[in-house]
């Protein structure tokens, strides 16, 4: 007879059997089950961007992605995270290729889970923008947009743009235009319009970041352009939100701390906001991040992610380019404390590493400082097809001005003997492109 406690013999059923076969595979894997449905996301998702920049390329952090808490996340929970807010800020180094390879890959990733509302540019003024057809050549996205290539080189700019336009979603510029430039600098309220210790920051960044060569009396017209920007990119991209699904915006790293940048300015603008979007808006920060060797897999202040990427080679600071007589062109230079440096990384230190942080260093307004008549610099050796000039930023994040498109100039030092006249001052537009203010010689 049998024993009553005998086990009974499983099921042959498909359902008993597929449930057991789900089960093994969930402990195989080491986790629970709802883990498939992250795999049948990863399964959905674009293939990852291949990198191409040399420094630390072989790192055990490239590609990897940090969120708040300190813990790694996989890439189709950073598109869940970007996509459950009505702003997902994509912070950049302008200059770094993987970075917009990146830009491009979550874009794409958005779109084929049906979340994109908009993409948003810095890179474009507010007024501009593409509303189709998906499959408009580029030459037509660019007149659409009245793309600066001087400012904002399109090679760095058309893989996210480009997916953005082939998913039939609106791609629309949101920065402060040019001809508002001038009065912001004049416009006093802006001074109030970020906390009093942000302001400061940014004082003492712009002074910076131009090697100190910027009259202190110019320093709250500079500041009050970076606030009149970082209005214009909340006030417009908040008017692109769609109920579900998410704008983002492709803006330089300092733009997309939440504690200094863009996000400030987004309460002042929330009733405007179109109906059916929460209040208040939610908004998702990621900084793109070029490693150097001494990175760390931290999640950086002001972030809610940070997304891993070779560096770019590191360049010269203007304190030792200045002290060489000499310097790199323009477009390497334009990012160089574009999330600071840490102690001992001065601006008189050698090597600037794009993607250190701990102290951000605006991507934000330059300035191009250039002597009327007589060329107060050492040339040093010329790059091709460069022009020369002296410059008063060194820092490859701020967008540095170029006289005209092609003329890219070097960082010098005066000479002895040499007479400084009146100058002027370049306000920028964007990685290379300014206006001239002029100001009295310093």
């Amino acid at each position: 007879m049998p024993s009553r406690h005998a086990p009974t013999p499983p099921s042959s059923s498909p359902d008993a059997t597929r449930r057991r076969l789900n089960l093994a595979l969930g402990l195989a894997a080491g986790g629970p089950l709802w883990l498939g449905s992250l795999a049948a996301q990863a399964a959905a998702l674009p293939p990852l961007p291949r990198y191409t920049q040399p420094v630390e390329a072989h790192s055990p952090l490239v590609g990897r992605i940090v969120q708040r808490g300190q813990q790694f996340i996989a890439p189709q929970r950073l598109v869940s995270d970007c996509a459950h807010a009505a702003l997902c800020m994509l912070g950049e180094q302008h200059d770094h290729p993987d970075h917009h390879a990146v830009q491009a890959w979550i874009i794409t990733a958005l779109a084929q889970r049906g979340e994109l509302a908009a993409v948003a540019l810095e890179m474009a003024d507010a007024g501009q923008r593409f509303d189709g057809p998906r499959d408009a050549p580029e030459a037509v996205v660019r007149e659409r947009l009245h793309w600066n290539d001087d400012g904002w080189p399109w090679k760095l700019y058309a893989a996210p743009v480009m997916a953005a336009v082939r998913a039939g979603v609106a791609v629309v510029g949101v920065n402060l235009p040019q001809d508002a430039m001038r009065p912001a600098m004049q416009q006093a309220r802006w001074d109030a319009s970020v906390p009093p210790a942000v302001r400061q920051r940014i004082l003492d960044d712009v002074a910076e970041s131009h090697c100190g060569l910027l009259p202190a009396s110019q320093l709250p017209a500079m500041a009050r352009i970076q606030f009149a920007r970082d209005d214009s990119m909340a006030a417009h991209s908040l008017a692109l939100a769609q109920p579900g699904k998410t704008v983002v915006l492709l803006t330089g790293s300092f733009h997309a701390n939440r504690t200094l940048g863009i996000a400030l300015h987004l309460a002042a603008h929330a009733a405007q906001t179109p109906p059916g979007v929460a209040q208040p808006p939610a908004v998702f920060s990621l900084l793109l991040q070029g490693l150097a060797p001494d990175t760390q897999a931290e999640l950086p202040a002001g972030y809610d992610a940070v997304w891993f990427t070779p560096g770019t080679p590191p360049i010269t600071s203007c304190g030792a380019a200045f002290a060489a007589g000499s310097g790199p062109p323009l477009h390497r230079l334009q990012d160089a404390l574009q999330q600071g440096h840490r102690a001992g990384r001065t601006a008189g230190h050698g090597d600037v590493h794009r993607q250190h942080l701990g102290h951000p260093a605006a991507d934000r307004v330059a300035l191009t400082v250039h002597a009327a008549t007589r060329s107060a610099i050492a040339c040093g050796d010329h790059q091709p097809g460069f022009g020369h000039g002296v410059i008063g930023a060194a820092q490859r994040q701020l967008h540095m001005a170029r006289h005209r498109a092609g003329d890219e100039q070097q960082v010098g030092v005066a000479r002895a003997g040499d007479e400084m006249h009146p100058q002027t001052f370049e306000v920028v537009v964007g990685i290379g492109q300014g206006v001239d203010l002029q100001f009295a010689a310093v």
